[in-house]
């Protein structure tokens, strides 16, 4: 597994494209790459494989992994076999279900990308993600400050 930095949802997307291959998928996929404090992959993990049109998670299990991996913070990423990347309601609602968990057990959801075949959506840019559970702009100051 490649212990890559994901400071922006471009590297989620290059990551899900390139090394998963989401976009390619022909059912759906939902994974959850765990980061450690300086936004550096720690464990991946494939948290759903469904059908051609959906996939479930639930935060109990998500957390549960994340916390057996140490994870400081986590991003959820996941394909839509239409080829199409705009979230569904359930994706936006699913979200913000993980974000309320996240703040709860002190996990930070920093994004949740959604992978098309020719493009990706950031669930976090488009602030379905509170401001105040957003890290980009906290991991970017940590990581200037350590000199990264």
């Amino acid at each position: 597994m490649p212990r890559n930095q994901f400071r922006r949802s471009s590297d989620v997307a290059s990551f899900g494209k390139g090394y998963l291959h989401l976009h390619d998928e022909t059912e759906e996929y939902i994974y959850m790459l765990c980061l450690d404090t300086r936004s550096r992959l720690i464990a991946l993990f494939e948290m759903s494989h469904g059908s051609v049109d959906m996939s479930v998670i639930s935060p109990r299990e998500v957390f549960q992994k994340a916390l057996l991996a140490n994870a400081s913070n986590i991003i959820m990423l996941h394909n839509h076999p239409s080829g199409d990347s705009q979230p569904s309601v359930n994706d936006i609602a699913v979200t913000q279900r993980l974000e309320d968990t996240g703040i709860i057990v002190g996990i930070r959801v920093v994004d949740h990308v959604i992978i098309g075949h020719e493009n990706c959506y950031s669930i976090c840019e488009d602030r379905y993600i509170s401001e105040n559970n957003n890290t980009n702009t906290e991991l970017e100051k940590e990581n200037k400050n350590d000199g990264n």
